[in-house]
């Protein structure tokens, strides 16, 4: 060890204020003992604070209780019971009287701190990213008793141009959270050294030792566990040839020790050999095709609500992570604790660590040293979709020359680049703007080149609110703009329903005292559709990874995009009061539908994809044409892979085809060839599986698809039966009175929704969720397990469905379109009733005439209707039919749009 540790760790006297203290005079008057005091935080000792005079004072988050449903626009964030405002710790400790260098060291501190000592005032440190130290002046540390007292406060913390610095540790369910989160030592130096950090050459042949502080005749080691591979002499920054060392990466994630020993101690340091470069477009880790298939880390502990500081808890989350071959983690707008660098070190993670906005630039340097030592941090960056404009760039520059000077590392200057790419607002900027390839900043981008290493694109939602319209040709044509590496910002907004059965694990937590679950109960209770809450929940899983894993599909045909944060790799509630963003819940456990093999079919380091777009229904007897193309960043190249291509239905093999690839370089996205398959002829529809293999010397790689196919109809003739596509009320009520039968094959003259085949974002009020089919005889012949999947793209696309407003009208659909939990709408695509002495089909689908399922489902209606078989259970009177014509519903609001949220105060 370089320094001697005192630990003043524990229990101190405490006080309270409801303001920020920021001033130099010592605040203390008199307190109230705290047994573990440091570290916790404040919301952590409410129950110590009741039994002082403390508690009375307290000042609450203001926010908190506000959360409730049903919530029909604006979804705020979480909001916990948090104490706002300043707490004033003191203790005394004894010292023995010493010559040499003293700190004061804070492993964290929620947000800013002043110091005294024994009346002194010693300094002030504001952010909450990395630990810090402050020097004691030599006269001020006495021996025999000393007394210490700190200012903490939580509130207002401000940063580059004096704006809010805002990151997941501080806002929301974090907002206001207070206290000193890590040890507090003073630190006694025998020598000049306070850090030292290695870092690999862009060759990766060389480590170079920079040391912090002045050294003479330093004996340095290095080691593979306790082996001692090589040693040597320096007095002061020096290098060592690592020919004889492994590399790191995340399938090998070789560490080393680096041991330094000097007048006065030692210094040991883990490191790995790795460097991750940006080469034209593309990345390289090691000299390698890199493409980082990353999670975005949203800071959600559902239990605990603080980020753990427990390594094992972050070696199960990134084993879990690993399993679905996932290399990568980016942390949104917070710094990892060290024990989740640690194991991503051990494991094998590459890691993007961000800043809060508007980190200055100070504590950004902070950030910077503490993270560096790491060799699984391999790129920094400076936030969350903020505004980029002129001096925001003159900030950003200076941020990028500490990343180049002082680590081993990339520079990204933000993650999605508002001002740059998207939400070019300001009319000044006109002139600086072109139109294509598409609407952006050309002068910014000029200047963010200068210093930018690479760029996390917010790709205008090609790849995350409207990830349907995804075109990865479009994507790529952009790349001109960019002219660095780009990796694709938060792809995936996809939601599902809430998972109640979940209600019970959160009893006893501080998430768990909020109305989260109870209000949503209740209010799924007055909608009479609590019982069915499982049900939505588990189809609309089955909605999102469908469309989760079309979205990444698309990511990895593109050719110019060398990677991905996806948002969701667990549901994160603290963000709109409830996130179903996840592949898994906030307790990494995979959701119903989706499977370890499924996620890595789409996810892993080689990928194949078969260019269907968003078509999966065809005609039976067709042809099924497809180019098949490979993303392959595997650790070596594929040799003599041949191709098999399957037409499954259950366990039957249809159709199958064999193809001689060859082999397949690494690093590559390319077209392997053009496939044709002859689809076999049915009478009635059917589902299949395109299931299609390659196997190689050196790997095997499957992928699937839905295939459903349709018979060729003629549309039924009816006499009997009214077919219109809309009518009004009035004709409406007129054909039902007089006892006819009627087809209605869209929505009017009812209250209607917008369908569509794009899943809700997760969090919003807007847009549904899931889909339920009924076991119903007008869809018997039709495959479907009880939902809409793939068969039902175009039909849902551009369709609508009837909103039951009224509780006074019976919901008894055949179709059902699940809206948000969050404000539930009933709505049915299609339904049946009987109403006086006539009777009524309702369809809202959209029936395009060349989708193979809008024709045979179309022409079955037609079937149904003039049929026996239609004899509806539900009867309507002359006022219920009323009320669904007139019965208006509430506007919903989307909540965000084009990366753009109300709850980020710093991205307005």
């Amino acid at each position: 060890m370089y320094y001697q540790a005192f630990s003043l760790n524990g229990a101190w006297e405490m006080d309270y204020i409801a303001d920020v203290y920021k001033g130099e005079e010592n605040p203390w008057t008199e307190g109230y003992y705290i047994p573990n005091a440091v570290p916790g935080y404040w919301e952590d000792m409410t129950e110590q604070f009741r039994m002082t005079h403390l508690f009375g004072k307290l000042r609450m988050n203001p926010e908190y209780g506000l959360q409730c449903y049903p919530i029909a626009e604006y979804v705020p964030d979480m909001a916990l019971p948090n104490i706002v405002g300043t707490c004033f710790y003191r203790r005394n400790f004894s010292w023995e009287k010493t010559d040499r260098e003293v700190e004061l060291y804070f492993g964290g501190v929620q947000n800013a701190v002043s110091v005294w000592l024994n009346d002194r005032y010693i300094g002030r440190h504001e952010g909450y990213s990395a630990p810090f130290a402050m020097k004691i002046p030599a006269d001020v540390l006495q021996a025999g008793e000393n007394t210490l007292v700190l200012s903490v406060s939580n509130d207002g913390l401000t940063g580059y141009n004096d704006e809010l610095v805002s990151g997941l540790t501080n806002r929301a369910s974090n907002q206001y959270t207070g206290g000193i989160y890590g040890d507090v030592e003073l630190r006694v130096y025998a020598a000049a050294v306070r850090d030292a950090v290695v870092l690999i050459s862009e060759d990766c042949t060389m480590a170079h030792v920079q040391i912090d502080g002045e050294v003479g005749n330093c004996q340095w080691e290095v080691l593979d566990g306790k082996e001692v591979l090589f040693q040597g002499t320096a007095d002061g920054d020096f290098s060592f040839s690592t020919e004889k060392l492994e590399k790191w990466s995340p399938e090998q994630p070789n560490l080393y020790t680096l041991r330094l020993a000097f007048d006065g101690g030692e210094i040991q340091r883990t490191f790995g050999v790795r460097r991750l470069l940006a080469k034209g477009l593309a990345l390289e880790l090691n000299g390698e095709p890199c493409y980082l298939r990353g999670i975005c880390e949203h800071c959600y502990y559902p239990l605990e609500v603080h980020p753990s500081q427990d390594v094992k808890f972050y070696r199960d989350v990134i084993k879990k992570l690993k399993e679905l071959d996932f290399n990568f983690i980016r942390f949104h707008t917070h710094i990892p604790p060290e024990a989740y660098m640690q194991a991503a070190d051990e494991l094998g993670m590459l890691i993007e660590v961000e800043s809060p906005n508007n980190t200055s630039q100070t504590e950004w340097a902070q950030i910077v040293e503490f993270c560096r030592r790491h060799p699984s941090v391999v790129i920094y960056c400076c936030g969350n979709e903020r505004m980029i404009d002129e001096p925001f760039l003159a900030h950003l520059r200076i941020c990028a020359e500490a990343v180049h000077q002082k680590t081993d590392g990339l520079f990204s200057p933000m993650s999605a680049l508002r001002g740059l790419e998207y939400m070019l607002i300001d009319p000044a900027r006109k002139p600086y703007q072109k139109e294509a390839p598409f609407h952006h900043d050309f002068q910014r981008f000029e200047v963010a080149g200068e210093f930018t290493d690479l760029y996390n694109s917010f790709t205008l939602s090609n790849n995350s609110y409207e990830t349907l319209k995804g075109d990865w040709k479009t994507v790529d044509a952009w790349s001109e703009v960019y002219g660095k590496p780009r990796l694709s910002h938060e792809i995936c907004i996809h939601g599902t329903y809430t998972d109640l059965s979940l209600k019970d694990r959160y009893a006893g937590t501080r998430v768990g005292e909020t109305l989260m679950f109870s209000s949503l109960e209740k209010h799924l209770a007055d909608k009479g559709v609590l019982e069915k809450a499982p049900v939505y929940f588990q189809n609309s899983c089955q909605w999102q990874w469908r469309a989760r894993k079309h979205c990444f599909e698309t990511m990895r045909l593109s050719r110019t995009v060398f990677g991905y944060d996806f948002l969701g790799p667990i549901d994160t509630h603290w963000h709109t009061f409830g996130y179903d963003v996840g592949m898994m819940n906030e307790f990494y456990e995979m959701k119903p539908g989706e499977t370890v093999r499924n996620v890595r079919m789409y996810n892993g380091a080689t990928v194949l994809m078969a260019d269907l777009g968003t078509n999966f229904n065809f005609y039976a007897g067709s042809q099924l044409s497809f180019g098949l193309h490979i993303s392959h960043f595997g650790k070596e190249e594929l040799k003599n892979a041949v191709c098999n291509v399957r037409l499954m239905q259950g366990q039957n093999c249809a159709v199958y085809q064999r193809f001689s690839i060859g082999n397949v370089k690494k690093g590559s996205v390319e077209k392997l060839l053009d496939v044709t398959l002859n689809l076999p002829d049915a009478k009635k529809p059917q589902e299949y599986k395109l299931y299609i293999t390659l196997e190689a010397e050196n790997a095997f790689v499957e992928n699937e698809w839905e295939i459903y196919t349709f018979p060729r109809v003629s549309m039924p003739k009816s006499e009997t039966l009214l077919i219109r596509r809309e009518m009004t009320a009035k004709e409406l009520n007129e054909a039902l009175e007089q006892g006819k039968d009627v087809l209605l094959l869209g929505g009017k003259p009812f209250q209607t929704a917008p369908t569509t085949y794009q899943v809700a974002l997760a969090g919003r009020t807007e847009g549904n969720l899931a889909t339920v089919i009924a076991d119903h005889p007008v869809l018997k012949d039709l495959p479907h397990s009880g939902y809409c999947g793939w068969q039902f793209r175009h039909l849902m696309e551009g369709g609508e469905a009837v909103r039951f407003e009224s509780d006074k009208v019976p919901f008894n659909p055949i179709i059902e379109m699940v809206s948000s939990h969050k404000y539930v709408i009933r709505q049915a695509a299609l339904f049946e009733a009987k109403v006086g002495r006539g009777r009524l089909l309702v369809c809202g689908l959209r029936f395009d005439e060349n989708d193979p399922a809008a024709n045979w489902l179309k022409a079955r209606l037609i079937a149904y209707a003039s049929g026996d078989e239609f004899a509806p259970e539900t009867e309507l009177d002359a006022e219920q039919v009323r009320l669904l014509i007139e019965t208006k519903g509430r506007a919903l609001s989307p909540n965000a749009n084009l990366a753009l949220n109300p709850n980020d105060k710093t991205a307005q």
